[in-house]
């Protein structure tokens, strides 16, 4: 996944005279995106409070991700944990108090 995070920022921030910038720029557009993708995939799961709590985590997230306050190693992590709560179809609320709690350090620390 870090090597899709690493094409997508080459790709989306180009080469142009302020490198680092444009990069970055390009890895929070990934974030952004791999937030949204998240959130598609939450979206499919029946309606319970768990499932709004993650969307509601997976907004700030992406909010966070296009303001350029994460950093792409934890947040491709947080990601990837999220995916692996819903790929059973069934979301509990100690699977989301985890992410909301990883969620909390990565941003804090």
């Amino acid at each position: 996944m870090a090597g899709l995070f690493l094409s997508l920022g080459l790709a989306c921030g180009g080469f142009g005279d302020d490198f680092r910038e444009g990069f970055q720029e390009g890895m929070n557009e990934a974030l952004v995106d791999s937030f949204s993708e998240l959130q598609d995939s939450v979206l499919q799961l029946p309606h319970s409070p768990p499932r709004k709590r993650l969307i509601q985590l997976i907004e700030r997230g992406r909010a966070d991700a296009e303001a350029g306050r994460l950093e792409l190693v934890d947040a491709s992590v947080f990601v990837a944990e999220a995916e692996a709560a819903v790929a059973d179809g069934e979301l509990t609320m100690e699977e989301v108090q985890a992410l909301e709690s990883r969620y909390e350090s990565m941003v804090s620390g």
